[in-house]
C-alpha cells in the first residue's frame, strides 16, 4: 500500500465532502445548536412542567356518598388548619405539597359511576379524566372518635405524570390530617398535661427517630438521554459522507471509472473510509465538546459537572464508535445502487444501533458482566456512567474501548472485502448470491482477513457470556460444573471455525498448519513450555507490586482455584491444560493467524493475533502478560510453520502450574514449599527465563532458514 496514493483519494474524496452544505449542517451547525438548546430549552420546560402539575387540580373518585363526605371534610380540614409538621409529612411529600394549597388547587372528589367502573382501581386505569381513587377499610366516624384504624389506599396510573403528582399531593393531605387526629386524640386522652409538653413527649415516645432523605446529586433528565443522542448523532454523522462516496459514486458512472484505475482496491476503500472516519469523528468532537461546554456554562443544576478526563475518556470511547458505524454503513451502501436506494439500506443500520442504546438507558441497566461487551449498548451505559458518576473503574472502560476496537475491526474488513467485490462493484442483484452460497465459492489456501476478523467479532461476545457462566458458577467451587462449562470451548471456540473453513472451501491444512513442523521449532516449544509459567508468574508478581489485583477479582481467583483442586488430576489437566489448548490454539493461531497472514505482515499479524487473545480471555489485570504469551505462540507457529508445537506450548503452560499444585513430590524438588509466603523462588525462575530465552534463540534461527525458505501460502 502507498501511502501517496491513499492520501491522494483522501484529500479529495473530504474535499468533495467539505463542500457540501448539507455536510458541514450536520457535522457543524447542529452540535454546536442541539445541546444548548436541548438544555435551554428541555429542563426549564421539564421543570415548568412538573411545578404546573403540582398546583392543578386533580380529581380523585370514591365508592360512596359517605366516603365523599368524609374526604371533603379532610380538603377543607387540611386547607385552614396549620401543618403540624410531622415526619411523614417532610420525607415522602414535595415541599410543594406541605404548605397550605390554594383553594384553586384542590382536588375534586367525585363519586364511582358503577355502572361504568367496578372500583375505583378500574377507573382510575380507564380513565384519563381520574387521577387517584380511594378505597376505605374501616369506618371514618369511629376513626374520627378514636375508637378504631381507617385504612386509606391510594390507587394511580403509574404510566401518567399527573396521576403521579396527584397521588403525592393526596398522600401529603392525609398525612396532614392523621397529625391533625393524632394531636386532637392525644389532648382528649390527658388533658392535665399542658397541650405543648404532651405533644413533645408523646411525638418523641411515637416517633424517637426522624428521617429525611436528600439527595447529594443531580436527578438530570438530560444526563440520562445524553449518550443515546451522542451515540445516534455520532452514526448520523457518518451517513452522508458514507451514501456519497459509494451510491453517490454509482450513480455518478464514476464507480467503474474508479475501480478499473491501476491503483488498488485496498488503497481506493483505505482512502473513502478515511474520510468517513474523519467528518464522523469531527461531529462526535464537536458533539462532546458542546456537551461539555453546555453544562458547564449553563447551570441549569449546580450540582451537575463533568470532569475534563470524563470528557477525554468519551471522546475515546466515541473513536472506535465511530469506526464501526462507518465501517458498517460503507459496507451496507456499497449494495445501493442510487443515492436513494441507499437511504432505505440505512434505516436498518439506524434501528440496529438505536435499539441497544435505548437497553442502555434502561433503569438498572450497569456497566457489568456482558453489558460491557455489548456492541453500542457498553457504549451509551460508560458515557452515562461518565457523565452521572465521580469516578469509573478503569478495568470497565478498557473492556469497553477494546471490545468496540475488536468490532470495528472485524467491520472495517468486511467492508474493505465488499467494496471490491465484483458482485457488489457492478450492482447485479443476482450476483449477490456469489457472496454467501457455497457454490460459488473459490477453493483458497487460507480465509480472508475480513472472514477471520468478523468471526472473532462475533465469537467474542459469545465466549464472554460462557466465561460468565462459568465464573458465576465456580463461586462456591463446584468442579463438576466447571468441567462441563469448560466443554462449552469446543462449541464456541473450535468447532465454530473449522465448519466454517469447510464451508468457504479453504484448505483445512494451510489454514490451521496442521504440519508435522520441523525439529528446531519442537525443541523450542519444550523450552518455551517449561519455562513459560514460571516466567508469567514471576511477571505477574512485579506488576502486581505496582497494580494490585482488587479483592473481589482475586476472591474469584481463588474459587476458580478451588474448583479446579476438587478434580481428579488427570481431568483438571484435560479441563486446565488440554482442552484449552486445542481450542484456542485452533482458533487464534490457526483460523485467525491464517486469516491475517494473507493481508498483514508478519509482525502486525502476530501483534493482531496476540492482542485478540489477550482480549478474549477477559482479564484486564493480565492482559499485558497474556498477549504476550499470545505473542510468543503466534511467533511459534509462525516460525515452525505447524500449530501443534502451540498447542504443547500452551498445555505445558497451563499443565505445569496444576501438576506443582497438587504433588507434593514435584514442590519437594523444586523446593516451592513456601511459594504463598515468599513468592516464586529464584532459583526457579530465573533457569525458565533461560529455557524461555533459548527457545527463542532457537525460533530465530528457524527464521532464517526453514521457515523464509516456505513461508505459508496465501489466497
Amino acid at each position: 500500500m502507498r501511502l501517496s496514493r491513499v492520501s491522494a483519494i483522501f484529500r479529495k474524496e473530504l474535499t468533495d465532502i467539505v463542500r457540501d452544505r448539507r455536510t458541514l449542517i450536520g457535522m457543524v451547525v447542529v452540535p454546536i445548536i442541539l445541546y444548548p438548546a436541548l438544555i435551554l430549552t428541555f429542563g426549564p420546560a421539564h421543570i415548568g412542567q412538573t411545578e404546573a402539575m403540582r398546583h392543578e387540580p386533580y380529581v380523585i373518585v370514591v365508592q360512596d356518598a359517605k366516603q365523599g363526605r368524609w374526604l371533603e371534610e379532610i380538603i377543607r380540614e387540611t386547607l385552614t388548619a396549620p401543618d403540624p409538621n410531622h415526619p411523614a409529612t417532610t420525607s415522602s411529600a414535595p415541599a410543594s405539597s406541605q404548605a397550605a394549597p390554594h383553594e384553586a388547587e384542590l382536588p375534586r372528589v367525585v363519586l364511582l359511576d358503577k355502572k361504568a367502573f367496578s372500583d375505583p382501581n378500574q377507573a382510575v386505569r380507564a380513565s384519563r379524566d381520574i387521577h387517584v381513587g380511594v378505597t376505605l377499610s374501616g369506618d371514618p366516624n369511629a376513626c374520627r372518635e378514636g375508637l378504631t384504624r381507617l385504612d386509606v389506599r391510594l390507587a394511580f396510573d403509574s404510566r401518567d405524570p399527573r396521576s403521579i403528582e396527584a397521588m403525592r399531593r393526596a398522600e401529603a393531605m392525609l398525612y396532614k390530617y392523621g397529625s391533625l387526629q393524632q394531636q386532637r386524640l392525644r389532648r382528649q386522652m390527658v388533658k392535665e398535661i399542658p397541650a405543648k409538653q404532651l405533644d413533645e413527649r408523646l411525638a418523641t415516645l411515637l416517633d424517637p427517630v426522624s428521617i429525611e432523605a436528600e439527595p447529594v446529586t443531580a436527578g438530570s433528565v438530560f444526563l440520562q438521554i445524553m449518550p443515546v443522542i451522542l451515540v445516534l448523532m455520532t452514526v448520523t454523522g457518518a451517513i452522508y459522507p458514507a451514501i456519497d462516496l459509494t451510491a453517490g459514486e454509482r450513480e455518478r458512472g464514476t464507480l467503474e471509472t474508479l475501480m478499473v484505475a491501476p491503483v488498488p482496491t485496498l488503497e481506493i476503500v483505505t482512502g473513502k473510509f478515511l474520510v468517513v472516519i474523519v467528518v464522523s469523528l469531527i461531529t462526535a468532537l464537536l458533539n462532546v465538546i458542546s456537551i461539555g461546554a453546555s453544562v458547564r456554562l449553563i447551570h441549569v443544576e449546580q450540582s451537575v459537572n463533568l470532569p475534563i478526563g470524563h470528557l477525554v475518556i468519551t471522546l475515546l470511547a466515541i473513536i472506535p464508535l465511530s469506526m464501526l458505524a462507518a465501517a458498517a454503513l460503507i459496507a451496507v451502501c456499497s449494495f445501493a445502487r442510487s443515492f436513494k436506494e441507499s437511504q432505505n439500506y440505512v434505516m436498518p443500520v439506524v434501528i440496529a444501533a438505536v435499539i441497544p442504546a435505548i437497553m442502555g438507558t434502561l433503569p438498572g441497566t450497569t456497566l457489568t458482566g456482558a453489558t460491557r461487551v455489548v456492541p453500542i449498548e457498553n457504549i451509551v451505559v460508560l458515557v452515562r456512567d461518565l457523565a452521572t458518576r465521580d469516578t469509573v473503574p478503569w478495568t470497565d472502560v478498557a473492556i469497553v474501548l477494546l471490545s468496540t476496537c475488536l468490532y470495528a475491526g472485524g467491520a472495517i474488513a468486511v467492508a474493505s472485502r465488499l467494496f471490491g467485490h465484483e458482485a457488489v462493484t457492478f450492482a447485479d442483484a443476482g450476483s449477490y448470491r456469489t457472496l454467501f452460497r457455497r457454490q460459488f465459492f473459490r477453493p483458497s489456501a487460507t480465509p480472508t482477513a475480513a472472514q477471520a476478523l468478523l468471526t472473532v467479532a462475533v465469537l467474542f461476545p459469545i465466549w464472554f457470556h460462557v466465561q460468565g457462566l462459568i465464573g458465576s458458577t465456580t463461586e462456591t467451587g463446584q468442579a463438576a460444573s466447571f468441567v462441563w462449562l469448560t466443554l462449552l470451548m469446543v462449541p464456541t471456540l473450535a468447532l465454530p471455525v473449522v465448519l466454517l473453513s469447510i464451508y468457504l472451501k479453504v484448505d483445512l491444512r494451510n489454514t490451521f498448519s496442521l504440519r508435522a513442523g520441523n525439529g528446531r521449532g519442537w525443541l523450542a516449544a519444550l523450552l518455551i513450555g517449561l519455562g513459560s509459567w514460571a516466567v508469567a508468574i514471576k511477571l505477574q508478581t512485579l506488576q502486581e507490586s505496582v497494580l494490585p489485583i482488587p479483592e473481589t477479582i482475586r476472591d474469584a481467583m481463588v474459587q476458580t482455584d478451588r474448583a479446579i483442586t476438587d478434580l481428579p488430576l488427570l481431568v483438571a489437566l484435560l479441563c486446565v491444560g488440554v482442552l484449552p489448548a486445542v481450542c484456542e490454539e485452533t482458533l487464534f493461531r490457526g483460523f485467525l493467524l491464517a486469516g491475517l497472514r494473507s493481508r498483514l505482515r508478519k509482525g502486525w499479524a502476530l501483534v493482531g493475533v496476540a492482542v485478540v487473545f489477550a482480549l478474549y480471555h477477559a482479564l484486564i489485570y493480565r492482559f499485558a502478560i497474556t498477549a504476550l504469551l499470545g505473542l510468543a505462540l503466534a511467533y511459534l507457529c509462525w516460525q515452525s510453520r505447524s500449530i501443534l508445537p502451540c498447542m504443547l506450548v500452551h498445555a505445558m503452560h497451563n499443565g505445569v502450574v496444576v501438576l506443582i499444585s497438587r504433588l507434593e513430590s514435584l514442590r519437594r524438588l523444586l523446593r516451592m514449599e513456601d511459594v504463598a509466603e515468599s513468592g516464586l523462588p529464584a532459583h526457579v525462575w530465573i533457569p525458565a527465563c533461560v529455557l524461555v530465552l533459548l527457545g527463542a534463540a532457537l525460533l530465530v534461527s528457524v527464521g532464517t532458514k526453514e521457515a523464509e525458505a516456505a513461508p505459508p501460502p496465501s489466497p
